[in-house]
């Protein structure tokens, strides 16, 4: 029999991993240009490389070098993790869960606010990509080479991440998003899972769950698509707080799919077998 739940909002153990792993994404992506590690300053014509200035070339083939080998362990991380990429790292994800906050985590005496929030995180966005291309003084001398440039691809990047943050949502990472296009297209046999086992018959029946869910999956049903799960504990925070007020054990957790299917050809469960180890 399902019971109603006062329970709106999720815990904050995931959501504080989550937001641990997407600052230091964000302090590498902002780091690695600004110590010249990897920079074009196209407008003054000055590349560098390892701290120094270096050849275009040089430096061209030491930033494709970076984003293949990001590629690679992007894509490595599929097979044990699924999507957990775009739910703890990506900045395109992150954009996607903006996006599902200011429209349904904001009241409506607060909902103007969404424009300006946006706008200011796209600005935010937009700089961070200059920042490869160019010294972001640029667009405060005007009297600088590439002024005009700087301000039209700023405008350009701020409409995009704009757009994507206040309306795209998810849509952007499974339509757009390259990453997205190749997990649409191979077929994931992930490790890690969520699952969901509850012998004792504690689960209200509430679908906090699944309402909490970024990309609108429930875990509890027979049908979970598991290759589409970000894995970023969102529901299982939201379990958590449920039960912190309610006797019993979350009956969502972590699962390994090799030791789901071991449980399973013992004779386990039909449905999703207990979880291999717990998060608690």
């Amino acid at each position: 029999m399902a019971v109603s739940c006062s329970v709106v909002r999720p815990g904050h153990r995931y959501q504080l991993l989550r937001g641990l792993t997407y600052g230091l994404t964000l302090a590498v992506a902002i780091a690695i240009p600004a110590l010249h590690w990897i920079k074009l300053d196209i407008p003054a014509g000055v590349y560098y490389l390892g701290g120094d200035p270096a050849p275009l070339l040089k430096v061209v083939k030491g930033l494709l070098l970076f984003a293949v080998a990001s590629a690679l362990t992007i894509l490595g991380s599929t097979y044990p993790f699924g999507r957990m990429f775009c739910g703890w790292s990506c900045p395109g994800g992150q954009l996607a869960r903006l996006a599902r906050w200011l429209h349904h985590g904001w009241g409506k005496r607060h909902r103007l606010l969404r424009h300006p929030v946006a706008l200011a995180v796209a600005f935010g966005g937009a700089l961070i990509c200059l920042n490869w291309f160019t010294h972001l003084s640029v667009l405060w001398e005007q009297g600088q080479p590439g002024f005009v440039g700087a301000w039209r691809w700023a405008a350009v990047l701020t409409v995009i991440f704009y757009v994507e943050g206040l309306w795209l949502g998810f849509f952007w990472c499974e339509r757009v998003c390259p990453y997205g296009w190749y997990l649409g297209i191979m077929a994931q046999d992930n490790r890690l899972r969520i699952a969901f086992s509850d012998p004792e018959e504690v689960c209200g029946g509430c679908a906090a769950c699944a309402k909490a869910c970024p990309v609108e999956l429930d875990p509890r049903a027979d049908d979970f698509a598991a290759d589409k799960c970000l894995t970023c504990g969102t529901c299982l925070d939201t379990c958590d707080a449920i039960f912190a007020r309610r006797d019993g054990t979350p009956p969502l957790g972590w699962a390994h799919r090799m030791r789901s299917a071991a449980l399973l050809a013992a004779g386990g469960e039909k449905r999703n077998p207990p979880r291999a180890t717990g998060h608690r």
